[in-house]
């Protein structure tokens, strides 16, 4: 059963390639029908639903869709590179609004999908997808739809605690919402667990820990 799962992923990422491949062309050839074409019936073979409907349901509820399924993690992923071709198509055609919201939800669905890929390889294809789609994310300075996958991609993943505060603080400036302090505080309580020798090692050492949460804190006085 795990060679077979294998395969299968390597099947489904490599549809993806070659599909990236026949949009670049096809955004060169500033061929926006025929681009948006290809996506959609992508997005209909993962999901069973048009790009339309995809569009306007939220990450949790796209998640849901693969729930219970043995490929539910291959099946987020590739939806996920998917919406970030058609991130891509929007960015080309200076669609930059449309370009942000599936970068951002690219980027949670991917963050849902990491750690539970078997495959090695296309678990660290997926690290750097998510690293680029981050690199993008944030020079748009806007952190609304996926700061909070953004902290979990952090604190979980990369084991750097650091990056992940500088996210909560610019999610709390941005948008303070009771989901965000709620976070902030299971964070921080968190850490407050942990030994010193982890802290240091994951860039938030104690003392920044403490200091850290008190200025949370006072953002939501």
């Amino acid at each position: 059963m795990p060679m077979l799962r294998d395969d299968f992923i390597m099947r489904m990422f490599q549809s993806v390639t070659q599909l990236a491949a026949r949009l670049a062309g096809l955004r060169a050839e500033r061929n926006k029908a025929d681009s948006e074409h290809l996506i959609d019936e992508a997005i209909k073979g993962t999901t069973g639903l048009s790009r339309q409907t995809v569009n306007v349901l939220p990450a949790q509820e796209l998640k849901e869709l693969f729930s219970a399924r043995e490929d539910e993690a291959e099946r987020i992923a590739t939806l996920a590179l998917l919406l970030l071709e058609e991130g891509d198509h929007h960015e080309a055609f200076q669609e930059t609004e449309e370009a942000y919201q599936d970068y951002a939800k690219g980027f949670v669905l991917l963050v849902n999908a990491l750690g539970s890929i078997p495959n090695k390889q296309m678990e660290a294809e997926l690290n750097r997808k998510a690293d680029d789609l981050l690199e993008r994310l944030t020079a748009s300075n806007r952190y609304s739809g996926w700061g909070l996958a953004a902290i979990d991609y952090y604190e979980e993943i990369k084991k750097r605690y650091d990056l992940a505060e500088n996210v909560l603080f610019a999610l709390a400036e941005e948008k303070p919402s009771e989901a965000v302090q709620q976070r902030g505080l299971s964070f921080y309580r968190q850490r407050l667990q942990e030994d010193e020798a982890v802290l240091q090692k994951r860039k938030l050492p104690k003392n920044e820990v403490l200091e850290g949460e008190a200025d949370f804190l006072h953002l939501f006085k």
